[in-house]
């Protein structure tokens, strides 16, 4: 089926780009053929700093947001904010419809629904942790993780329109065929488990302890850390590789990649900030996941998560979660036995698109 209505998708950096992303081949893969992205940096910008360098200041703005009266104030503030960018956008592409994937953009982007100048869909970013500025009005239909977070949208505006999707993971992570060739692809022992340790706000100190005790366990292991464009943690990795005298333990320092997905594939067991994106990425590889840190406030919701559905393990302190990938690697039974758990929340994501789809065809605009 040929679908050509002109979509607009709005989006800033980090982690609500992949959302786009998955949104966009998903759409794709379904027919639509005229799509558009648009990334906004600046609607990222403040929370990336607090995020880098002042984690804990998240749980101070997280109580603020978290009051009604003052998220009408952030909303009016957001829609003077990125007024003009979102009208230069809308004045380009002329959309028939408007996915928005950072709710920065919704309180200037309702004034045109209310016009009825386009539909809109407004994903929320957050699976379980709830902000009241999360939440588009005018009707617009909110793509909400699952039936808890859907309730707790209406819980605070019975007027919302709310609809679960899932969460939505860009194509390229999948389970391997054959984790054997998948650790082969990218240069990993097939006969080791393989850790990847990707960098988050937890700091240098803390994945550099996490590193050092896995290597001392002197288990068969192969670690990867993920260290991104942070180039003084991928000397300190290095260092910790030179100086290892465990020939059983191998470490690889992994500069910043497009293909980040190849090493969850090959990955038995993947640890990290316990973002949305990371935490579904890694279920979707059916890989369990070790949250080794989380944004206060934001993100605690998503530990529940981890909790809730069987999906892995939460431990902040770095030698006891590395102990926990040498009992996985001492009893790989226990990876097998997590498996049916990881693989039901895998496959309740994988359908996100189609909800989406069938949500746009009930709305005239499949």
């Amino acid at each position: 089926m040929l679908r050509n209505k002109s979509i607009l998708i709005l989006s800033s950096t980090e982690g609500h780009l992949s959302i786009a992303d998955a949104i966009k081949s998903g759409l794709e893969a379904n027919g639509y053929t005229n799509l558009h992205l648009e990334v906004e940096d600046s609607a990222i910008f403040p929370y990336v700093l607090y995020y880098r360098y002042a984690p804990w200041l998240h749980q101070v703005v997280d109580i603020f947001l978290g009051s009604k009266p003052v998220s009408k104030v952030v909303r009016k503030l957001m829609e003077r904010t990125y007024r003009t960018k979102t009208e230069s956008f809308i004045q380009k592409h002329r959309p028939e419809i408007v996915m928005s994937t950072n709710y920065a953009f919704n309180s200037s982007l309702e004034p045109y629904v209310a016009q009825k100048k386009f539909r809109m869909y407004s994903v929320v970013c957050d699976p379980r942790s709830f902000i009241y500025v999360n939440i588009a009005l005018e009707q617009i239909p909110n793509l909400a993780f699952d039936d808890i977070q859907a309730e707790q949208i209406v819980a605070a505006y019975p007027d919302a329109n709310t609809h679960s999707t899932g969460w939505f993971v860009r194509p390229e992570f999948y389970p391997p065929k054959s984790i054997e060739k998948a650790k082969d692809a990218v240069g990993l022992n097939p006969e080791k488990l393989s850790v990847l340790v990707v960098a988050g706000s937890e700091g240098m100190q803390r994945i550099q302890d996490t590193v050092s005790a896995l290597v001392r366990s002197g288990e068969h292991l192969s670690i990867v850390v993920a260290c991104g464009k942070n180039s003084l943690l991928r000397q300190a990795v290095e260092l910790i590789a030179k100086t290892n005298q465990h020939q059983h333990v191998s470490v690889v320092a992994l500069p910043f990649t497009q293909d980040i997905a190849a090493y969850f594939r090959a990955a038995d067991v993947i640890m990290g900030k316990a973002g949305p994106n990371m935490l579904f990425e890694a279920t979707a590889c059916h890989k369990p996941f070790i949250a080794t840190t989380s944004l206060k406030g934001q993100e605690e919701g998503n530990l529940q998560l981890i909790h809730e559905f069987g999906l892995g393990f939460v431990q902040t302190n770095p030698r006891k979660a590395a102990q926990i990938v040498v009992e996985l690697a001492k009893n790989p039974e226990l990876l097998v036995a997590m498996l049916p758990k990881i693989k039901k929340m895998a496959q309740y994501n994988a359908g996100a698109v189609g909800r989406l789809v069938a949500l746009m065809e009930k709305s005239g605009d499949g």
